[in-house]
């Protein structure tokens, strides 16, 4: 189990927290990107937490009802973190068909569009 405040809080992230922070977390669900639409499969799963970004202030309240926390970590972030992934998928996938010619270039820009004050 983890403990969602202590793990969550003071790394550095600007992520918004939302629900029970002392609950115990053992199982966690995923969508990159605004993916609060996905929260009623998260509970059915029954997950105690649920990332995901650009959760508004309703779909908060709504998840706080649901009796699951949210971790809202930024569009970009959720996103971002895959492109790495993506590209090694790639590259293996054009070497495998021997298109070991075709490059595979991951972006070095910063996406991040919002500065946290």
């Amino acid at each position: 189990t983890l403990d969602l405040e202590c793990h969550v809080q003071g790394d550095g992230n600007q992520w918004g927290l939302i629900g029970n922070l002392s609950r115990k977390i053992e199982k966690v669900a995923l969508c990159t990107g605004a993916g609060f639409e996905f929260i009623g499969d998260a509970v059915r799963a029954k997950c105690d937490v649920f990332v995901t970004s650009d959760v508004r202030y309703h779909e908060a309240m709504e998840a706080v009802d649901m009796n699951i926390a949210i971790i809202d970590a930024t569009h970009y972030a959720t996103e971002n973190i895959i492109v790495p992934v993506l590209a090694d998928y790639l590259r293996h996938k054009l070497e495998n068909r021997g298109a070991e010619d075709v490059e595979v270039i991951e972006s070095c820009v910063d996406g991040q569009t919002f500065v946290h004050i």
